[in-house]
């Protein structure tokens, strides 16, 4: 069975996931669960887990997360159909896809979801819902505020309503502000929405200090993984060699991989300059900072 599960909005798409595996799990308490990403996958193992059988006769539920846009695209593409025709279950997630590829794909697929980004009175209604289903009562002000300040960040407004539905009360410069989200915005090479982000968050008191850090470590995350990889490091090695946690490690080498070494190594040094020029006083960090956002290509 092939499930094609994509789209912009990343929260539904990955709670339908997690539904399909959950309620396999329950009928099958045996089961066996893979997820392959770009980081951990090759057409070796991808083969493998299309046409290996249990042993015992179980059921495996196989996640291709964010494959088809990538090196593996083509051949699970050709491995669609073969996977459809298969006692297991076969998710494929990704993002937004190109129509003609997603056409070919849900072709085979016993179901196929497409899971857009929301408008905003779609929003509304989302949240709503959610608030139901989590049996907590949400003002007319409350809905509008989510609505209007996480545009479509579903996961903070889950995260939100979690904690109200805890009792706890939601401090709303924390959810508002991810101290990672520019970061990992620069990380993508995303120069719009990070540049967007880096003067919403100056607006709304935070400082160009605590963001500097923030891109600081991860540059410096960037380029030690990017390092051990390119010195012949496994995932195992790296975590060993940087102390780092695996999801850190699966993250920066997805990232790092989108900058040259010597382009991580420049943004490295002019992070430094900046830091130390306005140390000095003759340097602004906040122009400092903007200027290398807005140098990414």
């Amino acid at each position: 069975m092939l499930y094609l599960i994509y789209g912009g909005d990343s929260y539904r798409a990955r709670k339908n996931v997690r539904e399909i595996v959950a309620n396999l799990i329950l009928r099958n308490p045996g089961a066996a669960v893979h997820r392959l990403t770009p980081e951990n996958s090759n057409e070796e193992n991808l083969a493998d887990l299309i046409y290996g059988q249990n042993l015992f006769g179980q059921k495996s539920v196989i996640v291709f997360d964010g494959l088809l846009e990538g090196e593996l695209g083509g051949f699970l593409e050709k491995k669609a159909k073969d996977a459809a025709d298969s006692k297991n279950v076969y998710i494929i997630l990704d993002g937004k896809l190109d129509a003609g590829l997603a056409k070919k794909i849900s072709k085979f697929a016993q179901k196929t979801l497409k899971l857009n980004k929301l408008s905003p009175d779609e929003i509304r209604g989302w949240i709503v819902k959610e608030a139901k289903e989590r049996e907590i009562s949400l003002s007319a002000g409350e809905i509008d505020f989510f609505a209007k300040n996480f545009e479509s960040d579903l996961w903070a407004v889950s995260q939100a309503l979690e904690l109200k539905s805890l009792g706890g009360e939601i401090d709303i410069k924390k959810f508002l502000y991810n101290p990672f989200g520019l970061a990992d915005l620069f990380a993508q090479r995303n120069k719009r929405e990070a540049y967007k982000l880096f003067h919403k968050n100056l607006s709304s008191g935070v400082t160009a200090e605590e963001m500097f850090w923030k891109l600081w470590w991860q540059m410096r995350t960037l380029l030690a993984v990017s390092s051990f990889k390119e010195s012949g490091f496994d995932n195992f090695q790296i975590k060993a060699s940087a102390g780092l946690h695996p999801y850190v490690i699966q993250k920066s080498l997805s990232a790092a991989s989108r900058f040259r070494k010597d382009e991580l190594a420049r943004i490295w040094d002019e992070l430094f300059a900046i830091w130390r020029g306005s140390r000095e006083g003759n340097a602004d960090l906040e122009s400092g900072l903007e200027r290398v956002i807005l140098g990414l290509a």
